[in-house]
């Protein structure tokens, strides 16, 4: 009798719920990687922002010199370094499943015009500049979500520790002045509860990211043929055994 193995439709069904893994999340050290994402991302912001206008506005202006091209090339290249440190960043804190970018670029030793042709025809050295762009608006918007929930959750979570001179407020209003020891505890299960809801939060946030480093950090054009796809396991030959001769 002769056994095969499918190599596709098998059904994995040790696999989670998403929403389950959802849920779950916040108990995961990737939520914590992805936290420590979340808040770099401004400053890293701040950094590529001044980098690529600094670089495209002093190219830009004097494309009228010799030296225009030159400063544009350098920031079209510097760029893709950084991009690829974003990449790296995404693979390492968010998990993620990038695609390769292409080629080193001006690496392969074919001649500097056919490296030059390889590196603007790559799409990812254009997201990639996109995406660089993209990380001081966003980046803001996730630090500040991110130190938000953060404070809020650990105000109520500080509560216990500092009765009875504990108080909630907001932008100089009381709103809670904590005057017992039950609503030190209660406060207490609220920073909890807020912590899981801030977690979940952040990760949906993380998972944002992750897929916007997916689709602008590589290029599926740049995987090498049969990567990353399941093995088809051969057919099992039926072994014959024959029954073996009676002793005289």
């Amino acid at each position: 009798m002769t056994t095969t193995i499918p190599a596709d439709g098998v059904k994995d069904f040790n696999r989670p719920d998403p929403l389950v893994q959802f849920l779950r999340a916040p108990f995961h050290a990737r939520s914590y990687t992805g936290l420590i994402y979340l808040m770099l991302s401004m400053p890293l912001g701040i950094v590529y922002f001044t980098f690529l206008t600094t670089g495209l506005a002093l190219g830009v202006g004097m494309l009228i010199t010799v030296i225009g091209l030159p400063v544009l090339g350098l920031t079209l290249w510097g760029g893709w370094w950084l991009a690829a440190l974003e990449r790296q960043m995404a693979i390492g804190l968010l998990g993620a499943k990038v695609p390769p970018m292409g080629p080193t670029p001006f690496r392969s030793g074919l001649g500097f015009r056919h490296d030059l042709e390889a590196f603007l025809s790559n799409s990812v050295t254009w997201t990639g500049m996109l995406f660089l762009g993209l990380k001081l608006p966003l980046g803001l918007i996730s630090f500040v979500l991110a130190v938000t929930l953060i404070a809020l959750s650990t105000s109520f979570l500080l509560v216990p520790f500092a009765y009875p001179m504990s108080l909630i407020e907001m932008d100089s209003v009381i709103l809670w002045w904590v005057d017992s020891p039950g609503e030190a505890a209660l406060c207490f299960l609220v920073g909890l509860l807020l912590s899981y809801v801030s977690l979940l939060i952040l990760n949906g946030l993380a998972a944002f990211w992750k897929a916007v480093a997916v689709a602008m950090l590589g290029g599926e054009r740049h995987v090498a043929p049969g990567a990353g796809k399941p093995m088809a396991l051969a057919p099992v030959e039926p072994v014959s055994v024959e029954p073996e001769a009676p002793a005289e």
